[in-house]
């Protein structure tokens, strides 16, 4: 864990640039996920800000998404049609 990723681990709200940095997408890709509902976030005058805990949840279905086994699934599904 880096530096950056252990002084946000006690944090509530995440900034877009946090987001960024620990999802390893730039800012831009963060704010689409928000335009898109994709990643729940409130607006605070300029600043777009992220619970913590909602972070950790788009994160999770994210990485069960790119899991071997969802790939297996996709590829399943496929063979079906």
């Amino acid at each position: 864990m880096n530096e950056q990723n252990a002084a946000n681990e006690g944090r509530e709200m995440l900034t877009v640039a946090e987001v960024a940095a620990l999802s390893q997408h730039p800012p831009q890709t963060v704010t689409r996920w928000i335009r898109e509902g994709r990643l729940p976030a409130r607006r605070y005058g300029r600043k777009w800000l992220i619970r913590r805990s909602d972070w950790d949840e788009f994160d999770r279905q994210a990485a069960a998404a790119f899991s071997p086994q969802a790939q297996d699934l996709t590829l399943n599904i496929g063979q079906q049609l």
